[in-house]
């Protein structure tokens, strides 16, 4: 116990004048009274199965590493590693590197710069460091770490360079809570990956090592509630933990330029990658997203989901990365408005992007000012039921699988603006596709009606054109 309280000691002794040290406590509850709470740029604290609940004043509690040092101020600038080596030392983030993978793809690269002989994995929203001219990943805290529940309320995360939630462990708890919070210029808000490669340090974490991915589950309920996310440089939610009830509703995410997911909720058995299909539920509505733009948006997607997902009623404003991208099964995107921020000259992704080879999903009520992109794209062999949405997009419907389909897409009810309604391609000419059904819409001054040389089994076409 003296060790214990030593250690602890340590930890909380880092302040400045108009700052407060953390009162950690062993029990894992702290209650925060309004002020500014410092801690460590590595701070890490371990509370192994005790639950974790921090408490604060609306607005007015603040936690940070920053201790008004230029040493602990986290503003990493953008690198762009398609160009050579010649930075000066310091701290960054990895805003655009050389790889293309269409359709949500997380693609770790070896960085070809001076590492001193380490093996240095990146993909878009690392964090690097440059010190003596060796670059080496930036790796700071794992923050708040239990096999236990995680509440927090009422708190802002404001200038953090460690990782602020890692929930490892393979215990069933009841619940993860972050709710009226705000997180500011921070890395990660919850990491359950920190991808290092193969020859990862003893002090990285790699996901596998923490949950068994063979079916359990980590929470039964996963909420996030009424948070504002700013500046969030990787992600706010990397890897979520296996939950079987996932709720994410009313938030704010604003201004990132380099995050590579937001609300990246895919949980995969490995072997079986449709076990979680119809056995958790994912509900992501009523949240803001605006201003957050990726230079590589064909490959990143603000939320991605798995198993049963409802997305509705949110906002996406001034985006550039897919809105959502779906791997589970029977699924709705209902209600959304999107205003996708591309030009003719990139490569885009599209609004929806949808893997999964069985269910329907169900495309209702949505507003979509996507010029540049597709509407809805499918990889796989599901079925699209698309009704009451008004689209401009520069195809309303894609799809392109090597497989034969025996899948649907049904189309009614809608006012599209797009110069192509239905794409049905193949790199394999043997390829078939079930039915397509586009009748009961209105048609403002299409160009192509149907392009793409897979053989549709059953075509319907039967709107109203307007010119």
């Amino acid at each position: 116990m003296v060790k214990l309280l030593t250690i602890l000691s340590i930890i909380i002794c880092s302040v400045t004048y108009g700052q407060r040290p953390l009162p950690i406590l062993l029990n894992g509850h702290l209650k925060l009274e309004a002020g500014v709470y410092v801690v460590p740029v590595n701070f890490s604290m371990d509370y192994r199965d005790t639950d974790i609940t921090i408490e604060g004043v609306a607005g007015k509690t603040v936690i940070t590493s920053y201790d008004g040092t230029e040493a602990t101020n986290f503003k990493p600038k953008e690198i762009d590693t398609n160009l050579p080596d010649s930075i000066q030392d310091g701290l960054y983030v990895v805003a655009n590197h050389p790889y293309i993978s269409y359709g949500g793809g997380y693609a770790h690269l070896k960085l070809t710069y001076n590492t001193g002989g380490q093996v240095v994995f990146y993909t878009l929203g690392t964090i690097l460091k440059k010190e003596n001219g060796i670059w080496s990943r930036h790796y700071t805290g794992f923050g708040f770490k239990t096999k236990g529940n995680i509440t927090v309320k009422d708190v802002i995360f404001d200038n953090c360079q460690f990782y602020l939630f890692s929930p490892f462990g393979q215990t069933i708890s009841d619940r993860f809570q972050l709710i009226n919070c705000t997180f500011k210029n921070v890395s990660r808000v919850l990491s359950s990956i920190t991808y290092a490669g193969i020859d990862h340090k003893p002090d990285w974490y790699n996901a596998l090592n923490y949950y068994n991915v063979f079916g359990n589950l980590r929470f039964k309920s996963f909420e996030i509630k009424d948070c504002t996310f700013e500046k969030i440089h990787t992600s706010i939610v990397w890897g979520v933990p296996p939950s079987e009830n996932i709720m994410v509703s009313g938030n704010v995410i604003k201004d990132c330029s380099t995050m590579i997911a937001a609300f990246n909720l895919f949980i995969k058995y490995y072997g079986n990658e449709n076990y979680f299909s119809d056995k958790i539920s994912q509900v992501i509505t009523g949240n803001t997203f605006m201003n957050v733009r990726s230079s590589q948006n064909w490959q990143t997607a603000l939320i991605r989901t798995s198993g049963i997902a409802n997305v509705s009623n949110n906002n996406f404003i001034d985006c550039t990365q897919q809105s959502c991208f779906f791997y589970g099964e029977n699924s709705t995107f209902s209600n959304n408005t999107v205003k996708k921020i591309n030009t003719a000259t990139e490569i885009q992704s599209p609004v929806v992007l949808i893997k999964s080879i069985s269910g329907t999903n169900t495309f209702n009520g949505n507003t979509i000012n996507a010029p540049y992109s597709t509407f809805i794209a499918l990889e796989g062999g599901s079925s699209c039921n698309i009704h009451g949405n008004t689209v401009t997009a520069k195809t309303m419907y894609s799809r392109n699988d090597n497989n034969n389909s025996n899948g649907y897409v049904k189309a009614s009810g809608n006012v599209f603006t797009c110069q192509t309604i239905t794409n049905i391609g193949s790199r394999a000419s043997t390829t078939t596709f079930r039915t397509i059904d586009i009748s009961g819409n209105t048609m403002i001054a299409p160009i192509y009606q149907h392009t793409g040389a897979t053989t549709i089994t059953n075509y319907i076409y039967n709107n109203t054109i307007t010119p």
